[in-house]
This record gives structure tokens, C-alpha cells and sequence, in this order.
């Protein structure tokens, strides 16, 4: 229960984060660190397969199983997060980059590095390779709501993988919220007096 304000908000998620309560639930988890339009393809697969692994355990085993995403802000590498690629109206890749952290820069969790104006010419160039596809208006307002100049990476990614899988009952953990600072500095003390 003290961990339950650690699941990043989206709208469906209630009825699933109350499962959690129930002391026979068990959890499936995944997680991956931020990027830039959440990153690669296959954060939103590996996901989509806890959930599927979540439903086939559940009816197996009779008894409530969770999906739950572990959203990893605290990772610090930035040259895997700062860029995304797609392929655009003229069916090439395209591939944009927020920005370079420079090699000797200090190495900031992505929980603590701001998405950056460098976004704007990004979503732009999204919303144009997307204007003529089915779903392409909705995608680019997902993203602009949240891939702000003024958020953080990590908070971005989190809340628009939360907001795009809540419909399927998948939960987003914040592993950067205090509840899991304060749940995780007993274990981390007692693991660095055995050191």
C-alpha cells in the first residue's frame, strides 16, 4: 500500500492499481529506461507481453496477477534516451535527436534532465510525417501534452507510456517517486553495512 502513489496516473488505472491491495495478487514486471517518444518499439512490446503473460497466468493459476511497467528514470544514459526514429511521409527512416550531453558532463538520471526546447522541431517533424495517417492527430497530442520543454525525460516517457497502455490494465511504476526512495533505503543500508 505505501508503494500505491508510485503509479504514474492514467486515466482506467484505479480498479487495476486496487488489485494491488490484495495480498494474493502477484505482479509481472517489466521496465525500461526513458526516451524520447518512449523510446524503442520494443518498450511498448515488452509491455504489451507482460500483460499477456499477466492474463495467461491469472487464468492458470486462479488468482489475480498485474502487469506492471517499471519506468527506470533513475538510469543516467541520455545517449540512449535523447533520440527517436519513424518512418516519415516519404517512407524513409527518420531519425531526430533532442541534443548530445557533452563527455565530461556530470551524469544526470534521466529522471533529472529536462526533455529541452530541442523537442519543438521534433514534434514538429512527427506531426507532419503523421498528418496523413488514421491516428497520427491523436499520437502528436499524446505526445505534445506530455514531451514538454519544461518536464523531465523521465516523467514524459512514463506518462505517455501510462496514458497509451491503461486501456490494456497495465500499471507504470515511477521507480524515482519518494515512496520507493523511503521503501528501498532499508535494504540499501543494510546492504551497504554487509559491504
Amino acid at each position: 500500500p505505501a508503494l500505491l502513489d508510485a503509479f504514474v496516473a492514467a486515466d482506467g488505472i484505479e480498479r487495476v492499481r486496487d488489485r494491488l491491495r490484495d495480498p494474493s495478487t502477484l505482479v509481472i514486471t517489466t521496465g525500461q529506461q526513458p526516451g524520447l517518444l518512449t523510446g524503442p518499439l520494443y518498450t511498448i512490446h515488452k509491455a504489451l507481453s507482460a500483460a499477456a503473460l499477466a492474463r495467461l497466468c491469472e487464468a492458470r493459476w486462479r488468482r489475480p496477477v498485474v502487469p506492471v511497467f517499471w519506468a527506470a528514470g533513475g538510469d543516467h544514459d541520455f545517449a540512449e534516451g535523447n533520440h527517436a526514429s519513424w518512418i516519415g511521409a516519404d517512407g524513409d527512416t527518420v531519425t531526430m535527436t533532442l541534443r548530445e550531453r557533452a563527455p565530461d558532463a556530470p551524469l544526470t538520471p534521466l529522471y533529472r534532465e529536462p526533455v529541452g526546447p530541442e523537442i519543438l522541431p521534433v514534434l514538429e517533424r512527427l506531426e507532419q510525417d503523421l498528418a496523413q495517417t488514421p491516428f497520427g492527430g491523436d499520437v502528436v497530442t499524446l505526445f505534445r501534452r506530455w514531451y514538454r520543454p519544461e518536464a523531465n525525460l523521465a516523467d514524459a516517457c512514463a506518462h505517455v507510456i501510462a496514458e497509451l497502455l491503461a486501456p490494456y490494465g497495465i500499471l507504470v511504476f515511477d521507480a524515482t517517486h519518494p515512496a520507493v526512495k523511503r521503501a528501498q533505503m532499508p535494504l540499501l543500508l543494510k546492504a551497504l553495512e554487509r559491504c
